[in-house]
């Protein structure tokens, strides 16, 4: 192997995705009073941002590690909405002062599923009771198999301006052993669509590790993406843990690429878009120079949170749905994932609000040094410190040469380009409720 290579296999120990410092299988219940006090400062804020869950899809993905469900009834669906309005309600005392939403974003699941009308409902009702007409920014997820041109014209008028799609692979042979097919066409049609609009914002989320991938077959669908110019591109690591998600085991694991192959494929697909015009913003994405991501990176702007990176470092990020994580810097909140006990709350007019978690001063020190690595790709040595009360905290790092000083700035250490990869191996090594523990309930560091 190449001593890229090497690095990538050795740094590649279990280690959490850092979406939520502390991540949220180790959040410890926080008292009622905590929530309701957090609740109550709602009421002072004047910016938020927002993220609506829609769980239902049309088809299993084997891969899916999401929480959804499988069903074609219109009627679930927006027997669904109609929970969610009445979530939104519930809020209504607490959201008045708000003048701006930074971002307001639909995931899921499939929520292009979701009827215009459903959708004109939810965004009317969140304007109304924030007394906001202007949303900043208006995202959602698609799913190409179930979406049309037509449909892509009706997200536009409702004031839709970025667009995820889930591409995964375009090989069909892949796309057979996952259980997703759809064709390089039918992307196409919707990415011209938003082409005639004038639309650029629209970004791709690709899969590497799956059944039946090689080096060449990820490059042809690489190839096939790069036709259709996405301003982003995603690429994520597949994590392949059977045991925490049944439905992988429709997998076969004899298909899927060994520890070699799989970090060939990941080096491979990185190059590949880094000698063809993209930059790396951070852990599995990048991005075109005219993109905001990569703006917001080089002015140390960029932000992380459970949907990932963003511009909007706005807090609260308010979690709407089934499931839905809420972020208000130094708590988190999390609804009940069991559909039945989340429309059991809502009825009897209560947050469905089950899983809470407060931040202490150290575990607000530590999100912030692990935001800085992920978004700043840089650590200073002071907060180390104030985290372990030692300086030899950052020795392993750097005998790995895994962080780098900055001649102009002693107090600050740098990650270099090549070492992104491993971003997720240094923060689990500045972590010190994980530090030196391996954890099977993460998955893979790449």
């Amino acid at each position: 192997m190449s001593q890229k290579l090497v690095r990538l296999e050795k740094f590649s120990q279990n280690c959490p995705r850092y979406t939520s410092y502390p991540p949220i299988n180790m959040w410890q219940q926080a008292p009622e009073s905590s929530l309701s006090n957090q609740l109550q400062k709602l009421k002072t804020v004047s910016s938020a941002s927002f993220y609506f869950h829609f769980p239902y899809c049309q088809k299993l993905c084997y891969y899916c590690g999401c929480h959804r469900k499988i069903t074609k009834s219109e009627e679930k669906y927006r027997n669904y909405v109609n929970l969610l309005l009445q979530e939104l309600e519930l809020y209504a005392g607490y959201l008045n002062n708000i003048d701006r939403i930074e971002d307001l974003h639909f995931g899921g699941g499939t929520p292009s599923l979701i009827p215009t009308d459903c959708l004109e409902l939810i965004i009317k009702k969140l304007m109304d009771i924030t007394n906001k007409k202007i949303i900043e920014e208006m995202s959602i997820e698609i799913d190409p198999r179930t979406c049309d041109s037509f449909k892509i014209e009706e997200l536009i008028n409702l004031g839709f301006h970025r667009f995820s799609f889930g591409i995964q692979d375009f090989d069909v042979e892949v796309q057979q052993a996952i259980g997703r097919i759809q064709s390089f066409e039918q992307v196409e049609a919707l990415v011209q669509q938003l082409q005639r609009h004038k639309i650029s914002s629209y970004n791709f989320d690709l899969i590497l590790g799956l059944p039946r991938q090689s080096i060449s077959s990820v490059g042809a669908s690489l190839e096939l993406c790069l036709k259709l110019k996405p301003s982003r591109l995603a690429l994520y690591s597949y994590a392949h843990m059977p045991k925490h998600l049944p439905n992988q085991k429709l997998i076969d694991e004899n298909e899927l690429p060994n520890t070699q192959e799989k970090l060939e494929i990941i080096e491979f697909a990185r190059s590949y878009l880094l000698k063809n015009g993209y930059k790396e913003i951070g852990m599995d994405h990048f991005a075109l120079e005219s993109d905001e991501l990569f703006i917001a990176r080089n002015e140390g702007n960029l932000h992380r949170n459970f949907m990932g990176y963003t511009t909007a470092k706005a807090y609260p990020l308010i979690g709407i749905g089934l499931s839905s994580i809420s972020d208000f810097g130094d708590f988190y909140y999390q609804n009940a994932k069991d559909l039945t006990e989340y429309q059991e709350r809502i009825e009897k007019k209560q947050l469905p609000i089950v899983k809470t978690h407060q931040l202490d001063e150290k575990q607000l020190k530590s999100k912030e040094l692990i935001l800085d690595i992920f978004c700043k790709l840089k650590i200073e040595q002071q907060k180390v410190e104030k985290i372990f009360g030692e300086s030899n905290a950052l020795e392993h790092l750097l005998k790995e040469n895994l962080i780098h000083d900055i001649e102009e700035n002693k107090n600050f250490y740098k990650i270099r380009a090549s070492d992104i990869p491993h971003i997720r191996y240094i923060a689990k090594k500045l972590d010190p409720m994980l530090k030196d523990k391996e954890e099977e309930r993460f998955s893979s560091g790449v």
